[in-house]
Protein backbone atom coordinates (compact mmCIF):
# COMPACT_ATOMS: atom_id res chain seq x y z
CA UNK A 1 0.00 0.00 0.00
CA UNK A 2 2.75 2.46 0.93
CA UNK A 3 4.74 1.71 -2.22
CA UNK A 4 1.74 2.38 -4.46
CA UNK A 5 1.03 5.64 -2.68
CA UNK A 6 4.70 6.65 -2.84
CA UNK A 7 4.66 6.21 -6.63
CA UNK A 8 1.77 8.67 -6.89
CA UNK A 9 3.31 11.43 -4.77
CA UNK A 10 5.43 14.19 -6.23
CA UNK A 11 7.83 16.47 -4.43
CA UNK A 12 10.40 15.77 -1.74
CA UNK A 13 10.39 12.68 0.51
CA UNK A 14 7.45 10.86 -1.09
CA UNK A 15 8.17 7.59 0.77
CA UNK A 16 8.26 9.29 4.16
CA UNK A 17 5.11 11.26 3.41
CA UNK A 18 3.32 8.11 2.26
CA UNK A 19 4.31 6.24 5.43
CA UNK A 20 3.15 9.14 7.61
CA UNK A 21 -0.20 9.33 5.80
CA UNK A 22 -0.77 5.59 6.10
CA UNK A 23 0.26 5.61 9.77
CA UNK A 24 -2.20 8.42 10.43
CA UNK A 25 -5.06 6.55 8.75
CA UNK A 26 -4.16 3.29 10.50
CA UNK A 27 -4.16 5.09 13.83
CA UNK A 28 -7.70 6.26 13.20
CA UNK A 29 -8.69 2.72 12.24
CA UNK A 30 -7.18 1.28 15.41
CA UNK A 31 -8.97 3.80 17.58
CA UNK A 32 -12.26 3.29 15.79
CA UNK A 33 -12.21 -0.47 15.37
CA UNK A 34 -9.95 -2.05 17.95
CA UNK A 35 -9.86 0.39 20.86
CA UNK A 36 -13.55 1.18 20.35
CA UNK A 37 -13.19 4.91 20.98
CA UNK A 38 -16.70 5.74 22.16
CA UNK A 39 -16.60 9.45 21.34
CA UNK A 40 -15.05 8.76 17.97
CA UNK A 41 -17.66 6.12 17.12
CA UNK A 42 -20.46 8.48 18.20
CA UNK A 43 -19.20 11.32 15.99
CA UNK A 44 -20.65 11.88 12.51
CA UNK A 45 -18.35 10.73 9.72
CA UNK A 46 -18.47 14.20 8.13
CA UNK A 47 -17.13 15.71 11.35
CA UNK A 48 -14.31 13.17 11.53
CA UNK A 49 -13.38 13.85 7.91
CA UNK A 50 -13.48 17.62 8.51
CA UNK A 51 -11.12 17.34 11.48
CA UNK A 52 -8.90 14.46 10.35
CA UNK A 53 -8.68 15.15 6.62
CA UNK A 54 -6.32 18.12 6.88
CA UNK A 55 -3.87 16.01 8.90
CA UNK A 56 -3.72 13.32 6.23
CA UNK A 57 -3.60 15.93 3.46
CA UNK A 58 -0.64 17.63 5.14
CA UNK A 59 1.39 14.44 4.67
CA UNK A 60 0.33 14.04 1.04
CA UNK A 61 0.98 17.61 -0.10
CA UNK A 62 4.64 18.43 -0.80
CA UNK A 63 6.18 21.45 0.89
Amino acid sequence: MVDRLTERLSGPDPALRAELAVATILGLGVMYGIARGTRLRATAIDTIVERYGPTVQAHLTPR
